[in-house]
This record gives C-alpha cells, structure tokens and sequence, in this order.
C-alpha cells in the first residue's frame, strides 16, 4: 500500500524544485517585474539627463537662435529618445531659456535626483504652462507644447 503515495510524492518533489527554480530565476537583477520597472527607471533617466545636456550644448552653440525645435546634435550612433524636444525662448535681458524635456518613466525622477545631486536644472510640468522644481518645489512657466508630466532639464543662457 505505501507504493501508492509514491506518484503523489514524486510530483510533489517535482514541483517543489519548479518553484526553486523560479525564485532563482526572477532573483537576479533586473528579473521579474520589478526587476524590469527598475531597469526602465534607470534607462529613462539616463535618456532624460543625456537629452537634456544635448539640447543645452546644441541650443548654447547656436547663440541668438529661438526655437520652438531646436536641432539637436547626438554623438554619433546615440539616438534620440522618444517623445523629446528642445525649445529656446527669449528672456528680457537678451539671453534665452533653453527646455530640453521628454516623457519618463515611473521612478525617473529620483534617479536623475540622484544621479545629478540633487541639481536645481530638472523640473516636472504639472499642468499645461507650468513645471515645478524636483529639488525646491519652485513653480517656473515652461511652453505650453511641454506635455504635462514631461521630465525637463531648464537652464539660461547669455547668447
């Protein structure tokens, strides 16, 4: 009679080393669900901080230009991120706003925070016309074609 348990007992053996298995496997960075969130946090953020730093360097290059699409140069073999823009608009004193800003992903935010020390250059549009800092929560006016919830990297120029 004790032969009659032993199915019962080889599956259940079995499909304890399945589930080992699995824990294992979805234990390794960036595995998983959350494993995925996190490597598309990262990646984000790292597109945000790049984009922005090119949109500064190609709209600093071309002084006096005002643009609601300013051409931004990439190094070579780095594409542009999707959903991106970089706008220059006239400030009084001669000088000019250049916005470099793109859709991120959930958890962006404190990755570039993070990764940027905490820099007073990065800003969140909340509403149509309108970002607010991500270090001082200081409200700042952004164009309007800035898509609400848009990550943006703002900074003044002289020329």
């Amino acid at each position: 009679m004790g032969f009659a348990i032993l199915p019962m007992v080889a599956f259940l053996f079995y499909f304890g080393l399945q589930m080992m298995g699995l824990q294992a496997a979805n234990s390794v960075p960036g595995a998983g669900p959350v494993g995925q969130m996190q490597n598309r946090q990262v990646i984000s953020a790292q597109q945000a901080e790049m984009w922005g730093e090119a949109c500064y360097a190609s709209a600093s290059a071309q002084p006096g230009v005002v643009s609601s699409a300013v051409q931004v140069t990439l190094p070579v073999g780095v594409s542009a991120p999707a959903n991106e823009g970089c706008v220059t608009t006239p400030i009084g004193t001669g000088g000019r706003d250049i916005y470099g800003y793109m859709q991120a992903a959930p958890g962006a935010v404190g990755q570039v925070q993070g990764d940027s020390n905490e820099n007073l250059i990065w800003y969140r549009v909340t509403r149509q016309g309108a970002a607010i800092s991500l270090v001082s929560g200081e409200a700042v006016p952004v164009p309007n074609q800035i898509p609400v919830g848009d990550l943006v990297d703002y900074s003044t120029t002289a020329n």
